[in-house]
């Protein structure tokens, strides 16, 4: 097969069918479980009293998704004291959704600086129900 068929057959027909769609690799887990440099760009789905540990940070771009999908704590663990940033606190040890009632849906998703990690709540608010996030500094 020359060139030109290896083309036609490779890249082209690709085109002509469409590119397959990027996916999202998701794990559940139902117990803590501890990052590794390899998790980024991961959905992780709590289905239980889970804890995350994040990685050491290093890697600066690291992220990762948490959501919970039953109504049990999920925390977010610094993996060394105070290298969490988190909503009005430069130096958070642990971010969980700590509300009975509340946590099913409640999301985080996690960014590394390259020296701090960035957690940003992904919850829920509709004036009534607001997700209430605990953050242990």
């Amino acid at each position: 097969m020359g060139y030109i068929d290896r083309l036609q057959n490779g890249l082209l027909g690709k085109l002509a069918g469409g590119f397959p769609q990027s996916k999202i690799r998701v794990s559940t887990k139902t117990a803590a479980y501890t990052c590794i440099d390899g998790d980024s760009g991961t959905l992780f789905v709590a289905s239980g009293i889970v804890t995350f540990t994040l990685p050491a940070v290093g890697f600066t771009g690291w992220h990762a998704w948490f959501s919970a999908v039953t109504d049990n704590e999920m925390l977010i663990l610094a993996p060394a004291a105070g290298s969490i940033i988190a909503f009005n606190d430069l130096a958070a040890n642990s971010v969980s959704y700590t509300e009975a009632g509340d946590q099913i849906g409640g999301s985080f998703h996690v960014v590394s600086t390259g020296t701090k990690w960035l957690v940003m709540p992904l919850n829920y608010g509709d004036g009534v129900l607001t997700q209430t996030i605990g953050i242990v500094t």
